[in-house]
This record gives C-alpha cells, structure tokens and sequence, in this order.
C-alpha cells in the first residue's frame, strides 16, 4: 500500500559522509570528521552559525578548513575532564579551539563529575559558559 511505501522510504538509511552537507526539514547540516576518540565520531555545523562537536581527541584538517570558512555563532565542545586525556581534549585545548575559531559564545558540555562548575567558570572568557542540566542557549 501506499502508507506501507511512505513508511519503509522514512526508514531508508543514509550515509552521513564528512565535508558532504545535507538537509533535514529546511536546516543545513555539514558533518565534521572527528580524530582521536575510541571511534569515529563527527561534528556538525547547523546552517552555517552553529558548530556542535562530540567526544573528540582532535579535529581533522578538513573539519579545521570547514568551521574557518565561517564565524560561529554558537561553539559547543565537549569537556570531559579538565586534563586532556588519550581520547578527550582538556579544558586548555577547548580554549585553544575557541580562541582560534572565536565564536560570539562557547559551551562546554558532556563534564564530567571531575569537572568542577565553578572552577571551569572561572577558568575561561566571557564567551565561553560551562554547561549545566536544562541550560538554554539563546542567539
């Protein structure tokens, strides 16, 4: 049937391929390829203003070159611990990446209970906010 036919087509699976932007209901979407973690992980870009990126150890090149191509509005990186780690950055290197990236605001999110609030507030700039439970981000 008809409805059977619309169905199985919502539930095709897509490759996601790095550097190869697609859409989902009207919002562009640019896979960064992520380096470093336990496994292949990506990044994302949303419509050119937002930069998300997810457990990683380093970007690759190519994800470098996508984020320089435009000024983020909105930067979220994962702190998992304050030091850097064989498969995580540390708190230095996320505001190593903020600084070269300078977006008009950072997150950073996915601490763990190592990562103490205050201390990583009052270790970073004005534009870079750590992360708590039912933060909401405004643009």
């Amino acid at each position: 049937s008809s409805a059977a036919s619309d169905v199985y087509k919502r539930q095709m699976p897509h490759i996601i391929k790095p550097n190869h932007e697609f859409y989902v209901k009207g919002i562009k979407i640019m896979p960064l390829k992520l380096l470093g973690h336990n496994m292949p992980s990506f990044g994302y870009i949303l419509n050119d203003e937002i930069v998300h990126i997810a457990d990683f150890k380093r970007l690759a090149n190519s994800a470098v070159e996508q984020i320089a191509k435009i000024k983020p509005k909105l930067m979220v990186l994962p702190l998992t611990i304050i030091e850097q780690h064989k498969y995580h950055i540390g708190l230095q290197e996320a505001l190593e990446y903020i600084a070269e990236f300078k977006p008009e605001k950072a997150v950073l999110n996915h601490m763990a209970s190592e990562c103490d609030y205050d201390y990583v507030n009052m270790h970073t700039p004005g534009n870079v906010q750590p992360a708590y439970d039912n933060l909401k981000v405004e643009w």
